[in-house]
């Protein structure tokens, strides 16, 4: 298994939802959670 620090970003996914642009579509989000000195102020 391989081993990540803690300051190393983690991300997720949300679950699908209908896309906004294109109709019958579905999008999924990608986004992070920032922690320690790369966390903005």
């Amino acid at each position: 298994m391989t081993q990540h620090p803690t300051q190393s970003p983690q991300f997720f996914l949300t679950a699908p939802s209908p896309c906004p642009y294109l109709e019958g579509q579905f999008e999924r989000k990608v986004f992070t959670h920032l922690v320690g000195d790369k966390r903005p102020r």
